[in-house]
């Protein structure tokens, strides 16, 4: 796209095309939805599998149903579906900010998520290895280690 005004071309460093500002939107939902296919995909056959997501792994985190067992693939993805419209607000902006804004209200007042009802969590300290493993994701996720 050229702009110009009175015959001279306008550009240089802060000049923002709207085409521009919706291409880098468009490029952030399909980003965002792109990441939350990826874990519908994923999550659910990890907790029915070990119990766990390498994330909760690496935190010592197990999800158990109260009786103990291990998820079922529908429960673990009913607990997905739970999250992403009730926890993130499938991603709505201010709706999203509203929603997590309301989970955090209610962890801080020890309140279980309505996702996680009937489902147990335990935490096991941390072992070297785990610990090994947060800290090299911690490193390798920075943005400027990809540059």
């Amino acid at each position: 796209m050229h702009l110009s005004v009175d015959g001279r071309a306008l550009s240089g460093a802060g000049m923002v095309c709207p085409d521009q500002v919706l291409d880098g939107a468009l490029r952030s939902l399909a980003d965002m939805y792109g990441g939350w296919l990826f874990l519908f995909l994923l999550e659910p056959i990890l907790l029915a599998a070990w119990g766990y997501t390498p994330g909760k792994w690496i935190m010592g985190l197990r999800v158990r149903r109260e009786d103990g067992r291990k998820l079922t693939w529908e429960e673990a993805g009913d607990r997905l579906v739970g999250v992403f419209f009730r926890g993130t607000g499938l991603g709505i902006p201010i709706y999203n900010i509203a929603r997590l804004w309301d989970c955090y209200e209610k962890c801080a007042k020890d309140q279980v998520m309505s996702w996680d009802q009937g489902l147990s969590y335990t935490a096991r300290p941390m072992k070297w290895g785990r610990g090994q493993s947060w800290r090299r994701s911690a490193f390798w996720s920075r943005p400027q280690n990809f540059w």
